[in-house]
């Protein structure tokens, strides 16, 4: 909590409850893929065994271990039709919404550098200007 306060809380209430809503829709995935893959097991142990090597090849493929771009163009037009990918896209984007307007509001400029495709204007001039106005502006920090 100490570091909370030195650092700041950058969620708003609207992303809490996102964020709350995306938890219990990759609780609802999960609960389908553990109960298609574990109907034809019989034992308690073989539900555990798998359980487990399931849940973790799974966190590494939809994305929440490591970032799917990482893998190759065929894995990655499979893996987009799981739905969990989907899922940690939308928790990861929920979670780090208030620190990007906090950015943006402390650093306006930092918009252009996150997100190039949905900047602002595109002629090069404006560009150039812009990005002269980025140099000045981590100067005076």
């Amino acid at each position: 909590l100490g570091y909370m306060y030195k650092m700041g809380w950058y969620m708003s209430v609207t992303d809490v409850v996102w964020v709350i809503l995306d938890e219990l829709l990759l609780i609802l995935f999960g609960s389908v893929l553990s109960s298609i893959i574990s109907f034809p097991l019989t034992t308690q142990g073989q539900l555990s065994a798998v359980g487990t090597i399931v849940s973790a090849g799974y966190g590494f493929v939809c994305g929440a271990y490591m970032p799917i771009s990482n893998f190759g163009s065929g894995l990655q037009k499979v893996l987009s039709y799981l739905p969990s990918t989907y899922g940690t896209s939308l928790i990861k984007n929920h979670m780090l919404q208030g620190i990007y307007r906090e950015m943006e509001r402390q650093h306006p400029c930092i918009r252009r550098r996150l997100f190039p495709a949905y900047s602002y204007p595109t002629s090069r001039k404006k560009v150039a200007g812009t990005r002269n106005m980025d140099r000045k502006h981590r100067m005076k920090e």
